[in-house]
């Protein structure tokens, strides 16, 4: 079954998400007539009407544009979190589910985060503590805003400018010694001892890149994607690919704030689920439950064509191949219950799942959407 074919089977078998979708990020020729129909399909759909409504910051007691200490930690819990109403997954859903600026509701929601760009604070003391709930909150509104395909305003941009430059530095100097030796760990308290705890110096001089980071670069303005920014970014790859960086433990481990005589997780680092090979690491008894979405993702960057881990894992994928020719993966790959986006969850597409097919109309539109991303990468 060619391509054309498994798109016309997806307009017939699938839900408003998966026909608004292939339609408009799968290709073909569509009258403009019929879109606007599947655009307000979608608009009317209760599930993404739902979803929609989730994205609030209703009853957050000051402006984004003059957030101090208190009200930026009442804001992370808000946006980072793995319940279905934190930001970051309903921000993840939303775009799963194909929305765009311009859709009927979504504006007037999506808008209101802009001013928290605005806001340039400069902490004075718990820099380490204070500067890591900044940033995760701007680039989880950042990639957020841009894969819904918000035009960044002035203060945006300039967000998105500092903080590639931030993530580059240790790109830049290479550095994959990030964890605390036994004389630095004088002191330390004893809930955390034996736990990996990064260095000091490195919480002091780096940002350790997370995966909210990439989803940023993947959908990184067109007309901000210049020389410096390319090559920041494809640096930045690259030393994520490295397997002096994929043999780090994953979610770094600990960073041990000593103004507050505490430990925290210092997570969402972007390791590559099942790297070198998913195949082999599924026959090891690995969890692989974020490869389809981590693929997804990874398939934006055209540096990464000649990595091992990509075509090891598209080989994978070509694993559960039909003999319709579509596609059926484990249902574990298309988790949908609560829990963190960036791991995993949330990943359905509005599809009854009480259907017997509901697997292979996700597995399917999955496939092709990763295949035509492979398809504009190499072109």
């Amino acid at each position: 079954m060619g391509e054309s074919q498994d798109r016309q089977w997806l307009l017939e078998q699938g839900g408003p998400v998966i026909r608004w979708r292939t339609v408009t990020e799968l290709g073909g020729d569509i009258p403009v007539s019929e879109t606007a129909s599947l655009a307000q399909k979608l608009a009317d759909f209760p599930l993404v009407q739902e979803w929609i409504s989730r994205l609030t910051l209703a009853d957050f007691p000051v402006p984004l544009d003059a957030i101090d200490s208190a009200s930026l930690r009442w804001l992370g819990n808000k946006v980072h979190g793995g319940k279905a109403a934190c930001l970051e997954n309903v921000f993840g859903k939303l775009a799963e589910f194909g929305l765009r600026a311009g859709l009927p509701g979504l504006d007037e929601r999506a808008l209101m985060f802009l001013p928290i760009f605005r806001w340039q604070p400069e902490w004075k003391s718990d820099t380490t503590f204070l500067n890591a709930w900044e940033n995760l909150v701007k680039s989880v509104f950042a990639w957020g805003l841009l894969r819904l395909g918000y035009t960044p305003d002035a203060p945006m941009a300039e967000f998105l400018r500092k903080h590639l430059e931030n993530c580059h530095k240790i790109a830049r100097d290479r550095v994959y010694d990030l964890y605390a030796d036994e004389n630095e760990l004088i002191g330390l308290p004893k809930a955390w001892v034996g736990k990996p705890i990064l260095k000091q110096e490195v919480m002091a001089n780096y940002w350790l890149p997370y995966i909210h980071d990439f989803y940023v670069f993947a959908h990184w303005p067109s007309d901000m994607l210049d020389e410096t920014a390319r090559k920041m970014i494809d640096d930045i790859l690259a030393y994520i690919l490295d397997p002096r960086f994929q043999a780090l433990h994953e979610g770094y481990g600990y960073a041990w704030i000593k103004e507050r005589r505490t430990c925290y997780g210092w997570g969402w680092s972007p390791h590559l689920p099942g790297y070198p090979d998913p195949e082999q690491a599924a026959k090891a008894g690995k969890n692989l439950q974020g490869l389809v979405r981590q693929l997804e993702l990874m398939v934006h960057f055209a540096s990464l064509r000649d990595s091992l881990w990509l075509h090891e894992s598209l080989r994978f994928l070509e694993g559960f191949r039909t003999s319709e020719g579509r596609y059926c993966f484990p249902a574990e790959f298309l988790r949908e219950s609560e829990g963190y986006y960036v791991s995993g969850y949330g990943m359905g597409l509005g599809e009854n799942r009480r259907k017997s097919n509901w697997v292979e109309i996700e597995s399917t539109f999955r496939m092709l959407k990763i295949q035509t991303l492979l398809k504009r990468m190499e072109s």
